[in-house]
């Protein structure tokens, strides 16, 4: 009669070691006894320390999370080989079937600078940011010998229409390049501004680079006739050839003033805001010398130097709606209607290119329906009067 023993795991064991001895004369010493577990080390090389795991004989490893970190690196995973990192270890197929260690590649971070020009104010040290980072707004803010208060930081230089242009937003602006933020400055409010007299503003044609050609229903005065329901409007140069892009108007203010804001009204009516011939990209010049000349504006000559005109100012108007250009005037919002039409679109002359000027030039290079032609219903000018 047959009989039939239960062999556990355990005991096969046992008979296993046993089959291995009479296998070997009976000899313990050269039994080699299989491993259950391996130890696999983490080399962070330089990171932060990753503990060890022990892993039983073909299982797998647990990657470790959260991932080593090294500053001014990025981590890009593990490796079987150190310096060359041509095998990179998968722990969702590589099974352990020894010791082992595994060593950490990085790469290193990408970072951008952001630098500060505090446009005459006091100087700010650069920053360096990871990337999609955000920067730190610098504190204390930057001050000016001048006595001007710090208005922000801006991504444009000369570019600030106030209300309209966004100020950079430390809390949610992302830097993805090289950044230079600019400040801006507005003058204390102790500082005495006057409404320039518009009453002293006539029609000047000094320089010859800037011809005058306006329809004659709406005349260059009608700019500063104080009624919004006229304006001033250029004849279109295809048909009169008149005027050639960069369009540009001038005139003489009749007084001294170091400008500090204006306004621009745009013209009448609904479908005319922000489209069609108002201004939407210009640079305001200015001088006090009458024979200033738009020709000389490249010259290096030093004979040319008083005749050269002044920049004071480069803006780029955004709608308080944000919404673009359109004739429809569902593209206007009350808002826009009321900054056009009613409160006048205003623009802070930065105080670094602050200067006393008499006479006044606007270059146009693009107006809000990228036309040929420029019209305005008023401007009003604010500065200190020097005389």
């Amino acid at each position: 009669m047959k009989r039939f023993i239960k062999i556990t795991g355990k005991s096969w064991k046992t008979i296993a070691l046993a089959l291995a001895v009479v296998a070997t004369g009976c000899n313990n010493e050269n039994v080699v006894v299989p491993k259950e577990a391996f130890t696999v080390t983490f080399n962070s090389n330089g990171g932060s320390e990753v503990v060890a795991q022990t892993v039983k004989a073909n299982e797998k490893a647990t990657e470790p999370s959260p991932a080593p970190t090294l500053e001014g690196y990025v981590f890009v995973g593990w490796y079987t080989d150190d310096q060359t990192f041509t095998n990179r270890w998968n722990f969702e197929v590589d099974a352990v079937i020894s010791d082992i260690t595994l060593y950490a590649k990085w790469k290193e971070e990408k970072t951008y600078t952001v630098t500060f020009n505090s446009n005459g104010g006091s100087e700010l040290a650069a920053q360096t940011v990871k990337v999609n980072g955000k920067a730190s707004e610098p504190e204390p803010a930057p001050t000016h010998d001048k006595g001007f208060l710090f208005a922000g930081w801006y991504a444009h230089n000369h570019s600030y229409n106030t209300g309209y242009n966004n100020c950079w937003d430390f809390e949610t602006n992302i830097v993805t390049a090289d950044t230079t933020l600019y400040a801006k400055w507005k003058p204390i409010e102790t500082i005495d501004v006057d409404e320039c007299d518009k009453s002293l503003f006539s029609i000047w044609n000094g320089d010859p680079g800037i011809p005058y050609a306006n329809y004659a229903d709406f005349p260059f005065q009608y700019l500063w006739d104080d009624n919004l329901s006229t304006m001033y409007h250029t004849i279109d140069p295809m048909e009169v050839g008149a005027l050639i892009p960069p369009k540009a108007i001038s005139f003489d203010m009749g007084k001294t003033y170091t400008l500090t804001h204006f306004r621009i009204w745009h013209r009448a009516g609904a479908t005319w805001a922000f489209f069609h011939h108002n201004p939407k990209i210009f640079r305001i010049y200015g001088s006090i010398h009458p024979n200033v000349r738009k020709a000389y504006d490249n010259s290096d000559n030093p004979a040319h130097q008083t005749q050269k005109w002044i920049l004071l100012g480069e803006f780029d108007t955004v709608k308080p709606s944000g919404l673009p250009s359109g004739w429809n005037s569902g593209q206007n919002t009350e808002e826009d209607l009321k900054a056009a039409h009613i409160d006048g679109i205003e623009y802070v002359l930065p105080v670094e290119l602050a200067a006393p000027v008499r006479y006044f030039r606007m270059d146009v290079p693009e107006t809000w329906g990228k036309t040929n032609g420029i019209h305005m219903a008023e401007m009003s000018f604010w500065g200190i009067s020097d005389n």
